[in-house]
């Protein structure tokens, strides 16, 4: 059943005021709060409505009132807990490198590309918590990392793709863990292994 207008547009004016939030507090750049305004604007259902809440949620914005309940920034601060932090919103973002925590990262609408080397992985086991709604999360790794998948896919997938080594290695590579853990909801999250 359709929502009445009236309450459709009272329901628009909510997230963009979240979105207004979230922007004055840093958390996009201004073409993509821009390109979330103009998609609110262009929203018919209450499904879309709920769907646009739920990115601006995984992002950690909340509108911190309007949204969450855990007060102003908890849901950020919550996001970036774990290391570098990246996100793609209606973008494409690439980002090269680890903190030696790992990192948490995040697609809604875009793609995120991930670039992991040796020496961004100092300790024996890494975690990197990545999130793909509608969107992809694309983690390239080195041929010498072991990799955990403990990442939900919910109408989503999950793939680990291989590339053939150029050469025989005389010895195997000293295995370092990467537990990747997240959800892919209507998204991809993809583990590529870059052979050098």
């Amino acid at each position: 059943m359709p929502l009445p207008p009236h309450v459709l547009e009272e329901r628009k004016t909510a997230l963009i005021a979240g979105l207004s939030e979230q922007y004055a507090e840093n958390r996009f750049s201004l073409e993509e709060y821009e390109r979330l305004v103009e998609y609110t604007h262009k929203i018919e259902t209450s499904r879309e409505i709920a769907l646009l809440g739920n990115l601006i949620r995984l992002n950690g914005a909340a509108g911190d009132g309007a949204f969450s309940s855990e007060g102003p920034g908890a849901s950020r601060a919550a996001f970036s807990r774990s290391g570098v932090s990246g996100f793609a919103i209606l973008a494409s973002r690439k980002i090269n490198g680890l903190a030696a925590s790992g990192g948490d990262f995040l697609a809604i609408l875009g793609d995120c590309q991930v670039y992991v080397n040796d020496s961004d992985l100092i300790h024996d086991e890494t975690v990197i918590n990545a999130n793909a709604l509608l969107g992809e999360v694309v983690i390239h790794v080195p041929d010498s990392v072991a990799v955990i998948n403990n990442v939900l896919p919910i109408l989503g997938d999950v793939g680990i793709k291989h590339k053939k080594r150029k050469k025989a290695a005389a010895e195997p590579p000293p295995w370092k863990k990467l537990v990747i853990t997240g959800t892919a909801i209507l998204g991809q999250i993809t583990v590529k292994y870059d052979v050098s």
